[in-house]
C-alpha cells in the first residue's frame, strides 16, 4: 500500500515568503538544491569542486564513488568529518529516492553503516530517516505478506514489533523537521530585502524534503499498525495521527473541505503524493469519514494522479473496506465492481479479484464463514471474466479450494482448466479423465446470471479432455453443443468449436464410415453460421475433399488441380494433389513410361505448394505474434490447426525430396543433377527446421536423416554419410531406415579392415564393430532358414558374420552360423567347408569329419581341393578313431603313393609319421 517509489513523497511546505519565490513542484525542488549544495565551511578545493559538478549533472553513482575515494585519500583528521557528513548525506539521500531498486538501497545502506561506524557524529537528520527507511521496508514487506496469507502469523508479529519501534521515532522525527521547516519559511519571510535569499531557500529544500519523507513514512507505519489491531483502543488514535501526517506532507488546506480541492493543483503525478493521497482516503474510511473517502477516491480518479496508482485504485477502495472488517461495504463494491468488469486484463483488476479470493481464505480478520464462499466466488468470477486464468490457477494451486457439488460453475471451470494444462504437460489419460470430472461436475450447475458463455466454454474444453484422450464421439458432441452455445450469444468462439467438431467426426471414421456424413454436416452449419470467419477457406475445403472421395484418383487429381493458386482453400489443395501424386507415382514401376510424367507433374505440385505456403506464412508473420497476454486470454484450448500444417508442410518437404533423389540420373545435364541437389537439400533443409521437438525415434526424423543419407551419397559426401549412417544404425533400430544404414556401415568397416595391417592394435576394435554391425544387419535382413534358402542379402551377412566370428576366434560360433546356411543349401561347397575349418578349431573333430567327407566325395578328385578335403578328413578321423584313420590312410596312399600335391605332400607326411 505505502511501498515508496523513485520521486519524492511531498511538495515542498508552502509559505508565502516562499511562493513567491518559488512555483515549481517537490521533485523540480529536489533536483535544483541537488545542483546547488552548499560545501558547509569546507574550502573550495578540487576535489569538492568536482563533486559540485558531479552533482550538476545529476551522476549519483559518479558522486558517491568520488566521495568514497576522496575520503580514503584525505590524511587530516579536522578534514575527514566535513567529508563523511557529506557522505552520509548522499548515502541517505539515495536510499530515500531508489528505495525500490533494491541492489541500489543495500548498496547504500551496507555503505552508510559501514560510515557511522568510523564516523558516528556524521548523523543528520537525513541519515537517521534514511535507516528507519530500511526498518520500514522489512516491516512492509511482512505486513503485505501476511495480508496475502493471514495464517502467516510469523510475518504479522515481526511486523509488528519493528513498526511500534520505528513508527513512534518517524513521528517525532517529522514533528522536529517540520518545526524546522517552519522556523527557516520564518527566517525567510523577516529576511532583508537586500540579502541573498537563495542559501535559505536550498536548506529549506534540503530540510522539507526529508521532513516531508519522515512524516510519509510515519503516516503508514502508523495505519499498519492500527491494521494488526483494527479493535484495539489505540486504533483510531493511530488512524487521526495517520490522517494529519498525510495531510501533512499533501499540505492540504486546514478548513477547507476535501470535496472541493482540485486535481489539478494538488501535484498528483508524483507517485509518492498519489500514495499518500491513498493513504488518506484510506484513514477515511478507518474512521468511518464515508464522504471525505469518496472524495479523495475521486480525486484520484482523475487523469492527474499518477497512472499505477489510479490503475489499482479499486483495489484500494477494497483493501480499505477489507482492512477495517467493513465486511458488509466490501461485499458492495465487490459485486458492483465485479458485474461491470469485461475486456482486458488489467493489474489492478486482477489485483481486485485476487485480494477477494484470498479473502475468503483468511484465517484471521477474514470474513465470516457464511460469506467466503461469496468473496471466493466473486473473485474467481471476475478472474474469469477478464480471462486471467494465469493468476487464476495461480490462486487455485495455493489455496484448497472447496469443490463440492455446490462449489459453483466459475471455480469447478477454474478447476478444471488448471487440471487440463497440467494434462497437456504429462499428457496422461487419466489427467484427462480428471479434468473432464470437474467440467462435467460443473455442467450440473448453472451458469451465474449475466455470464452466458460460461457454460459454452465449460463444454469446449471439456470436449478437449475427450479429444486428448481420443474419445471422438464425446468429443465431437460437446463440440457441437459449444458451438451452438456460442453461436446464440454471437460469439465467435462458435467457429472453432464448430470445425474441432469436423475434425473428431473425421478422425471417427477410421473406425466408423458413416461419421462422413457429420462431418459434412458440421462443416455445413459452420458455413452457414460464421460466413466470414478465418476457417471458411479451410471449411470449403474440407467439403470438397468429402465430396470428392466418391471419385476415382484421376478425377480426384483433377479436381485439385484445377483449384487456382488465388483459391482460398490452394494450400490445402496442393497438399492433397501431393499426396495423390505421391501414391500414384509410388505404385508406377520404374520402366513404365507413365511414371516420367508423374514425377514432374509431382514435383511441380510441391513447389506451388511451398509457393502458396511461404506466402500465407510472411502475411501471417506480417500482422505480428501472439503475445502470451493474448494467450492467457484466449484461454488453454490448443492450436491443432497450426499442429496439423506443419505437420503437412514437413511431409511435402520429405515427398520432394524422396521423389528427387529417386529421380533417374542419366541423360540429365551436370546443371541440372547439380539444380536437383540443390533443391533437395532446400527441403529436407525445411524438413529439418520443421521437425525439431519430434523425437530421434520418431519415424519422421529417422526419414529425414535417411534422405540425408541419401543426399550425402548423391554428393560424395563422406563425412555426412558416415554421420548419419551412424545415427540410423543407433537411433533406428526395427525401422525401414536400419538396413540401408547398416549395409553402408558394413561396407565402409569392410574396407577399414582391408586397409588395416593384421595384428594391428586398431583391428581388434574394427572386428568388433563390423561383428557388432553385420550382427544387427543378419537379424534385420532375416536368419531363418527359409529367409536364407530364398535371399542372397541375409546369406551373404550371415556368411561375413561366421567369418568374423572365426576372425575373432569364435569358432563355435562361427560353425553354428556356417551349420544354419548349410541348413538352407546342403551342398553349398564353401559353406562346407568354413563348418568344417570352424568345427575343427573349435576342437570338436567328430562334428567337422562329416563336413570334411562330403567334400571329399564331392570334389574332382585329384585337385588341390579334393586334397585339402582329403586331408582334414583323415586327420579329423586321426583324433576319432586311430585304428580307422590308419586303415584310410593306407587305402588313399595306395592309390596316390606319390602324393602328387606340392602343397600337401608335407602335410600328408606329417600325418603318416603320427599315424605311425
Amino acid at each position: 500500500m505505502g511501498r515508496p517509489g523513485n520521486g519524492d513523497p511531498a511538495s515542498p511546505v508552502s509559505r508565502k515568503a516562499w511562493a513567491r519565490c518559488r512555483t515549481a513542484s517537490i521533485g523540480i525542488a529536489l533536483m535544483a538544491a541537488c545542483a546547488m549544495l552548499p560545501v558547509r565551511g569546507m574550502a573550495r578545493d578540487e576535489p569538492l569542486l568536482v563533486e559540485e559538478y558531479l552533482t550538476r549533472l545529476g551522476l549519483d553513482d559518479l558522486r558517491v564513488l568520488h566521495l568514497e575515494r576522496t575520503l580514503e585519500r584525505e590524511s587530516e583528521d579536522p578534514r575527514r568529518l566535513p567529508l563523511a557528513v557529506r557522505l552520509a548525506d548522499l548515502y541517505a539521500e539515495r536510499m530515500l529516492d531508489r528505495a525500490d531498486e533494491p541492489k541500489v538501497f543495500e548498496a547504500m545502506s551496507a555503505g552508510l553503516e559501514r560510515l557511522l561506524e568510523r564516523y558516528p557524529r556524521a548523523r543528520s537528520a537525513a541519515v537517521e530517516v534514511a535507516r528507519l527507511q530500511a526498518d520500514y521496508r522489512r516491516a512492509e514487506l511482512l505486513f503485505l505478506r501476511w495480508m496475502d496469507d493471514r495464517a502467516a502469523r510469523d510475518d504479522l508479529r515481526q511486523a509488528s514489533a519493528i513498526l511500534a519501534r520505528i513508527a513512534p521515532i518517524l513521528m517525532e522525527q517529522q514533528r522536529e523537521l517540520n518545526a524546522q521547516v517552519d522556523g527557516i519559511s520564518q527566517r525567510l519571510e523577516r529576511l532583508d530585502r537586500n540579502a541573498d535569499p537563495k542559501p535559505l531557500e536550498r536548506e529549506l529544500v534540503r530540510v522539507a524534503a526529508i521532513a516531508a519523507r519522515a512524516t510519509y513514512f510515519a503516516g503508514w507505519s502508523s495505519y499498519y499498525l492500527a491494521v494488526t489491531e483494527p479493535e484495539s483502543g489505540a486504533a483510531r488514535e493511530r488512524w487521526e495521527q495517520t490522517r494529519r501526517a498525510f495531510i501533512k506532507v499533501l499540505e492540504l488546506p486546514a478548513n477547507e473541505p476535501f470535496e472541493k480541492l482540485q486535481a489539478e493543483l494538488l501535484n498528483l503525478e508524483s507517485v509518492w503524493r498519489s500514495r499518500a493521497m491513498v493513504g488518506l482516503a484510506l484513514c477515511a474510511v478507518a474512521l468511518r469519514l464515508d464522504g471525505e473517502a469518496t472524495a479523495l477516491f475521486r480525486l484520484l480518479e482523475s487523469p492527474q494522479s499518477h497512472p499505477t496508482v489510479r490503475n489499482l485504485l479499486p483495489y484500494w477502495q477494497l483493501m480499505a473496506f477489507l482492512n477495517v472488517q467493513r465486511w458488509t461495504d466490501a461485499q458492495m463494491l465487490a459485486e458492483h465492481t465485479v458485474s461491470a468488469m469485461e475486456g482486458e486484463s488489467t493489474p489492478g483488476k486482477v489485483a481486485f479479484c485476487a485480494a477477494l479470493v484470498r479473502a475468503g481464505f483468511a484465517a484471521r480478520g477474514g470474513p465470516a464463514n457464511d460469506s467466503s464462499r461469496g468473496w471466493i466466488d466473486a473473485g474467481v468470477k471476475g478472474l474469469t471474466r477478464i480471462r486471467a486464468h494465469g493468476t487464476l490457477l495461480s490462486l487455485l494451486g495455493k489455496y484448497d479450494l472447496p469443490l463440492g457439488a455446490d462449489a459453483g460453475i466459475s471455480v469447478l471451470l477454474a478447476k478444471g482448466r488448471q487440471v487440463f494444462q497440467q494434462a497437456e504437460q504429462s499428457r496422461k489419460a487419466d489427467d484427462y479423465k480428471a479434468a473432464a470430472a470437474y467440467l462435467r461436475q460443473a455442467l450440473s450447475n448453472p451458469a451465474p446470471e449475466g455470464e452466458p458463455l460460461m457454460t459454452a466454454e465449460c463444454r469446449q474444453l471439456l470436449a478437449w479432455c475427450w479429444y486428448r484422450h481420443g474419445d471422438f464421439e464425446a468429443a465431437a458432441k460437446e463440440f457441437t453443443q459449444a458451438a451452438q452455445l456460442f453461436s446464440e450469444r454471437g460469439a465467435g468462439a462458435g467457429a472453432s468449436a464448430a470445425w474441432m467438431a469436423f475434425v473428431c467426426h473425421e478422425a471417427r471414421r477410421k473406425s466408423n464410415p458413416a461419421a462422413k456424413e457429420a462431418a459434412v454436416a458440421s462443416l455445413q452449419w459452420l458455413l452457414a453460421k460464421y460466413p466470414d470467419c478465418e476457417k471458411v477457406k479451410q471449411a470449403e475445403f474440407q467439403l470438397l475433399r468429402l465430396r470428392s472421395e466418391g471419385m476415382d484418383r484421376e478425377q480426384r487429381i483433377a479436381a485439385y488441380a484445377g483449384i487456382e493458386a488465388a483459391h482460398p482453400g490452394a494450400e490445402m489443395a496442393r497438399a492433397e494433389l501431393c499426396l495423390l501424386l505421391y501414391e500414384d507415382w509410388r505404385e508406377l514401376g520404374p520402366n513404365e513410361p507413365a511414371r516420367d510424367r508423374r514425377m514432374e507433374q509431382l514435383l511441380n505440385a510441391v513447389r506451388s505448394y511451398f509457393a502458396i505456403r511461404s506466402a500465407a506464412v510472411g502475411s501471417a508473420n506480417s500482422g505480428g505474434t501472439t503475445s502470451p497476454e493474448e494467450i492467457e486470454k484466449l484461454g488453454s484450448a490448443p492450436n491443432a490447426d497450426a499442429t496439423s500444417r506443419l505437420s503437412m508442410e514437413l511431409r511435402i518437404a520429405m515427398i520432394g525430396a524422396d521423389v528427387l533423389l529417386a529421380a533417374p540420373r542419366v541423360d540429365v545435364t551436370e546443371q541440372q543433377q547439380a539444380a536437383r541437389r540443390r533443391e533437395v537439400g532446400e527441403w529436407l533443409a525445411r524438413a529439418e527446421v520443421l521437425s525439431h521437438g519430434l523425437p530421434e525415434s520418431s519415424g519422421v526424423v529417422l526419414e529425414l536423416h535417411y534422405r540425408q543419407l541419401q543426399l550425402a551419397e548423391w554428393d560424395g559426401n563422406q563425412s555426412r554419410l558416415r554421420s548419419e549412417a551412424t545415427f540410423l544404425s543407433q537411433k533406428g533400430a526395427g525401422s525401414v531406415f536400419e538396413t540401408p544404414a547398416l549395409l553402408l556401415q558394413a561396407r565402409r568397416l569392410d574396407e577399414s579392415l582391408r586397409k588395416v595391417a593384421p595384428d594391428a592394435e586398431s583391428e581388434r576394435t574394427m572386428l568388433e564393430q563390423a561383428h557388432e554391425v553385420y550382427d544387427r544387419l543378419s537379424r534385420r535382413l532375416g536368419d531363418d532358414v527359409a529367409t536364407l534358402r530364398n535371399a542372397a542379402n541375409a546369406r551373404s551377412a550371415l556368411t561375413r558374420l561366421a567369418q568374423l566370428d572365426l576372425q575373432l576366434h569364435r569358432h563355435a560360433a562361427a560353425a553354428a552360423r556356417f551349420e544354419r546356411l548349410l541348413e538352407a543349401r546342403p551342398n553349398d561347397r564353401t559353406c562346407l567347408r568354413n563348418a568344417a575349418a570352424a568345427y575343427e578349431q573349435a576342437g570338436e573333430p567328430a562334428k567337422a569329419l562329416p563336413k570334411w567327407r562330403a567334400l571329399a566325395a564331392g570334389l574332382p578328385k585329384g585337385t588341390s581341393d579334393w586334397f585339402e578335403a582329403k586331408f582334414h578328413q583323415l586327420d579329423c578321423l586321426a583324433q576319432v578313431d586311430l585304428p580307422a584313420s590308419r586303415d584310410a590312410f593306407r587305402q588313399f596312399k595306395a592309390i596316390y603313393p606319390q602324393l602328387d600335391d606340392t602343397i600337401w605332400r608335407p602335410r600328408f607326411q606329417e600325418l603318416e609319421r603320427r599315424l605311425q
